[in-house]
């Protein structure tokens, strides 16, 4: 596909001192590749490839993936070269040396990729059950050291996500679909870890009042104030968790705001049995005097 003419793409405000009137699309000369003008936000007036170009992005791909380039490149195939790019601690020889089945893509990722993203997610898991059996030796008592040795367990969760986001990113770098794996858990590895040192957070702090030489520790205060604790916990959690929903694309307040309230509202129909329950029930009321106070 020959490269289109750069006076006819639209852009610019004016040729010299003369303003240009922009049309609110063009096209790519003999494709369906579209860039729209912005009519509103930040970008007003700017133009921007449209949401179907970016959609169908991987379907233009494979249509001209076959066509040859129409100028010199240093790569007889740029894409597979990008795919094969990796980090500073990865050298490329070491890809390069690699057998031929394990530079296969799959799923737009080369198949070693994947390997390594499911091996590094591995020996994550493993690590953290490692900490939390660890961390479970000793069974909750509400102590400060109960409580830092608990802790330890969303604490190590965090950490290992940011690790192992930053090697699949950064390190391996992974592409395509697969990319999609190591954001999903950074965004859900830290909500998860911090709802955990929430609950924890407010049990110690159930416990440490309770310490006080003016509560007993199995008296209804005691128990009173670690359900407090707990349902302040737990509404903190139940934000958390639709704050993390609604980030990630599910309309959880929407949900409950459209929610149909249930309500009973008398009819003309009164339910079976009724009646006679209510006539049953006014032979047993009390005899009033005119005052209208019982005489009983």
């Amino acid at each position: 596909m020959p490269s289109p003419d750069l006076a006819a793409i639209p852009g610019e405000d004016a040729v010299g001192n003369e303003p240009v009137e922009k049309p609110a699309r063009w096209c790519l000369p003999g494709t369906e590749i579209t860039i729209t003008r912005v009519e509103e936000g930040p970008q007003n007036g700017e133009y921007l490839f449209s949401a179907d170009t970016v959609k169908r992005a991987r379907q233009f791909y494979e249509l001209a993936q076959a066509l040859p380039y129409q100028r010199q490149m240093p790569s007889g195939d740029v894409y597979r070269t990008t795919q094969m790019f990796t980090g500073l601690n990865i050298p490329l020889a070491w890809v390069e040396a690699l057998p031929d089945w394990a530079n296969t893509a799959v799923l737009g990722q080369l198949l070693w990729k994947w390997l390594a993203l499911l091996l590094l997610f591995g020996v994550t898991v493993v690590m953290l059950l490692a900490v939390f059996r660890w961390s479970r030796r000793r069974p909750w008592d509400g102590t400060l050291r109960s409580y830092l040795r608990h802790l330890v367990t969303p604490l190590a969760t965090l950490a290992l996500d940011t690790l192992m986001w930053y090697l699949a990113t950064f390190q391996i770098n992974v592409s395509g679909s697969a990319a999609e794996v190591p954001l999903y858990l950074a965004r859900l590895a830290p909500s998860l870890a911090v709802v955990w040192m929430i609950w924890l957070t407010a049990g110690r702090i159930a416990e440490a009042i309770i310490a006080s030489p003016h509560i007993k520790s199995e008296s209804l205060d005691a128990h009173l104030i670690r359900l407090a604790a707990r349902t302040v916990g737990t509404l903190t959690i139940l934000v958390l968790a639709f704050n993390l929903a609604e980030e990630m694309g599910i309309p959880v307040y929407g949900l409950v705001a459209g929610a149909p309230s249930v309500r009973w509202k008398p009819s003309g129909c009164a339910p079976p049995g009724y009646a006679s329950s209510t006539a049953r029930w006014s032979r047993f009321r009390m005899p009033t005097s005119p005052s209208g106070t019982s005489t009983i």
